[in-house]
């Protein structure tokens, strides 16, 4: 009976498979630009509010999560990824057009996923390891058991919003830019540029409509 399935389900395995290559190689070209950001903002949050502002250590972790889920971390990751990923959005539209919006609209969705959960674990990770606590173990043990299950799903949510929305206007960008002839250095410029502002004005709009920030000093 399986044998028999196999012809069948040949037809979806190529695209699929097609498809995850596809997101491998875009989270690959992102994680280390993603991960010595998450190494920078762990390190750097714990080491200025417990050295230069003399906040304890278990504070300095709660703002660090607080910011890297809330502030500012999905739109950091969708920001490195554009920036990454821009030139090779614009080469799929100019070999396959419009229908490149599945090369890279539904790939941007597991890529975001997948680079905020990197960033998330290299940040506390870096955090923890740049707290003067010697307790490694335990103390990234509570970071993990203070983590908000819904701020997580929120901020994967985020992330996916702005990459996909970044990635969607690149690719109009690029179909307007190669309507009009217009020089690919350009085409990537724009693109790169008007995408970057489209996440910060979601961000703007999250941040003022949504989902307000809330940065009282953790209990």
């Amino acid at each position: 009976m399986l044998r028999s399935m196999v012809p069948l389900l040949r037809p979806l395995w190529s695209p699929l498979r097609s498809y995850l290559a596809l997101v491998d190689r875009d989270g690959q070209r992102c994680s280390a630009p993603v991960l010595l950001a998450g190494v920078v903002v762990g390190t750097g949050v714990v080491r200025l509010l417990g050295e230069s502002l003399a906040q304890t250590s278990r504070f300095s972790l709660e703002v660090l999560m607080l910011m890297v889920l809330q502030v500012f971390g999905p739109m950091l990751v969708a920001m490195v990824a554009i920036i990454r990923l821009t030139p090779d959005w614009v080469q799929r539209v100019e070999v396959a057009g419009g229908q490149a919006w599945k090369s890279i609209v539904l790939t941007a969705l597991p890529v975001a996923v997948g680079l905020m959960l990197q960033f998330l674990v290299v940040s506390l990770i870096s955090g923890v390891a740049a707290s003067p606590r010697a307790d490694f173990g335990g103390e990234l043990a509570e970071v993990l058991g203070a983590l908000e299950w819904p701020d997580l799903v929120r901020a994967l949510l985020r992330c996916a919003l702005f990459l996909m929305s970044g990635a969607a206007w690149c690719m109009r960008e690029t179909l307007v830019g190669m309507a009009r002839r217009r020089p690919v250095a350009d085409i990537v410029g724009d693109g790169l540029l008007h995408a970057l502002l489209l996440v910060l004005l979601l961000k703007l709009f999250w941040i003022l409509a949504i989902d307000p920030l809330r940065l009282g000093r953790p209990q």
